[in-house]
This record gives C-alpha cells, structure tokens and sequence, in this order.
C-alpha cells in the first residue's frame, strides 16, 4: 500500500508539473481536460502494476534501477519504523495503526458529510424553487442570493429579472456547454477520488484546475461582445458561492485574484 501511495504521488506530481509548465496556457481546452482525466486515472490504475515493469517496458531500466532504490530504502525505514512503534505500543498500550485508521475513516465521513450536505443543498434548491421545463434544459429560480449554476440538466438562478436579456442568453449558453460537455461527469469523479484520498493534496490541484478547464470550455462560446461578457463574469464572482458539486460562475477561474487574469485569456481567445 505505501509503494502504491508513492506511484500515484510520482505520476500525479509528474503530470501536473507537465501540465502547468507546458498546458495551462495553451488553448488546446479538449486535450487539457483530456490530458488531467488520462493523468489522474493514470495515477489511480499504474500503481496497481509494480512501478518497476512500466519503466522497464518504456526502456528506462536506469530509473527502474532508482526506483527499485528508493522504494527498498522507503520499506526498510517503514519497517523499522513500524518495528519501533510496535514495541513502543506494546510498552505503552497503544496500537499506531489503529490510530492511524481511525484519522483515515475520520476524514473520509467528513468528506462524505461534505459531498451529501452539497447534494442535498441541490435537492432543497430544486424542491422548494420554482420548477420550469425550457428547451433543452430545466430552469430552477430559487428566489436566493447566488451566482447562476448549472447541475446536470438543470439550471439555477436567483431571479429571471435579476438579468437582462443579452446577460440570460450568456448564462444559457455558457451553462448548456457544461452539460454537453458532460463536465459534470467529471466534478463527480473528482469528487469521490476526494473522499477516498482526502489527505492527498494533488487531488485539490487536480479538481481545481479541471474546473478551470470547463470554465474556459464554456467561456468560448458566450456569444457575446467580449467586455459586456468580461463584465458581467466579474460582477457574478462578487455573489454567493454555490455547492461543490455544480458549474457556477462564481467557481474556480472566477475568484477575486484572477479575474483579470481571466479577461486577458478571454480577450486572446477572441483575437
């Protein structure tokens, strides 16, 4: 199990390193998003095959040979670093792995709690607003305070008047390109991996950077004048967030510190 933790910290780290030194910036939207779906499953399957194999078949036994290092040197302190614990225990009464599991299991119904209090914001959201069935898609208006968002085939507003109609027209086009792209497919994937690898930072850089993806996806076809577009993302990422789970305006590209960073992409896009 470590030597499977270190595989997919190495080709995580690896592939995001490669993505944001080389991709990030690129306009290539379908391959980045395809290239972080490819490199995260990557890091979840590889390490079920020995490390060793994969860079043996890729001709690179020089690594093969580091690795099979690295790994024997990890192993050994592990083991006489759990040697140690077990007689510490055994003098003291306290069993570490036990402790250890329980922080897992603990962290892991938090991360549950999480994601079911999200989905069951959704649920309320969609029971008590008001219900309509448009063309291509199901428009919930809440009556509350939040930057439109989409779910699926849903979409949640605040207040159809809150927007006029070259405003709507960008928050219908820019939401149904989330639910054709199926980018919501991707948020719950990269959600449960979260909960079974809360502890593991890579997963956050993963699912914040996807979402930047989507946003840029959906942002290509707003089909409006660029500055009134730019300008009605900014006074949208001013509102109240919406859950985890959903594509919102509010949502990752769109905080305070990237907003103009964001325009400058937009703008580069167009032209």
């Amino acid at each position: 199990m470590p030597e499977q933790l270190m595989n997919t910290t190495a080709i995580w780290l690896l592939s995001l390193a490669l993505y944001l030194l080389l991709l990030r910036k690129e306009a290539f939207h379908g391959f980045n998003r395809a290239f972080l779906l490819g490199s995260f499953g990557a890091g979840l399957f590889i390490p079920m095959l020995p490390l060793t194999t994969l860079l043996n078949f890729l001709h690179l036994n020089h690594l093969s040979a580091i690795w099979e290092s690295s790994v024997e040197y990890v192993t050994e302190k592990a083991t006489s670093a759990q040697r140690q614990q077990t007689a510490n225990a055994a003098s003291s009464g306290l069993d570490w792995t036990k402790v250890l599991l329980s922080i897992y299991l603990t962290g892991l119904v938090f991360a549950l709690a999480l994601l079911l209090r999200d989905a069951n914001r959704i649920y309320r959201l969609c029971k008590n607003g008001k219900l309509s069935q448009e063309k291509g898609y199901r428009l919930v208006v809440t009556g509350l305070q939040h930057a439109p968002f989409s779910f699926i085939n849903c979409i949640f507003v605040t207040d159809m008047a809150a927007y006029t109609a070259q405003e709507w027209e960008m928050v219908v086009r820019h939401e149904l390109r989330h639910k054709q792209l199926w980018h919501w497919l991707d948020i719950w994937l990269l959600q449960l991996a979260g909960i079974l690898f809360w502890f593991h930072p890579l997963v956050y850089v993963y699912r914040r950077n996807l979402q930047l993806v989507h946003e840029y996806q959906a942002d290509c076809i707003a089909g409006a004048d660029q500055h009134d577009y730019i300008q009605f993302l900014i006074t949208q990422t001013m509102m109240h967030k919406a859950p985890a789970l959903v594509h919102s305006f509010h949502h990752s590209p769109l905080k305070k510190q990237n907003i103009y960073a964001k325009a400058n992409h937009i703008i580069r896009l167009a032209y």
